[in-house]
């Protein structure tokens, strides 16, 4: 499962035909629906309508590809919504690709300490939304805003 984009991409296509010895039980599912519920932070602010809306996704999911037995989190907003989709469908497997990415990069190097937070606003948006996530994770984040011209 990822974005449009990516599902869409000729890049992922032939990632497949390169990975899979049977091209045919891979299904590319566009799963930019789910992303809102993470950008707007529904995901945090109202679990059960989240629940509702992936139960929904995942079961049309399921009544296109009832065979699948494993998801990807293909996109960054994605692994947000795992507990959601392990409950929706807990008999499939939901993996995260960057687990591993995360995991082989090793113990790194001591940065300087300093976040820096980016953030962009727009009329379904605004910074006090944003900001509203993060102090639901008990995370403070100081935030800058951008804007693009």
């Amino acid at each position: 499962m990822g974005v449009r984009a990516l599902v869409e991409s000729e890049m992922l296509r032939h990632f497949v035909s390169d990975n899979s010895t049977r091209v045919e039980d891979v299904a590319l599912i566009d799963a930019l629906s789910m992303v809102e519920l993470v950008e707007s932070g529904t995901f945090l602010f109202d679990p059960a309508h989240t629940q509702a809306k992936v139960q929904a996704f995942v079961e049309d999911v399921f009544q296109k590809a009832p065979a699948i037995d494993v998801l990807t989190l293909s996109s960054t907003h994605l692994p947000w919504l795992k507990p959601f989709f392990e409950r929706a469908r807990p008999q499939c497997h939901f993996l995260d690709p960057a687990e591993n990415i995360v995991a082989s990069l090793g113990e790194g190097t001591t940065g300087s300490g300093l976040l820096k937070t980016l953030v962009t606003e727009d009329e379904r948006y605004s910074v006090d939304d944003f900001h509203r996530m993060p102090g639901q994770l008990d995370v403070d984040l100081p935030l800058e805003v951008v804007e693009f011209t």
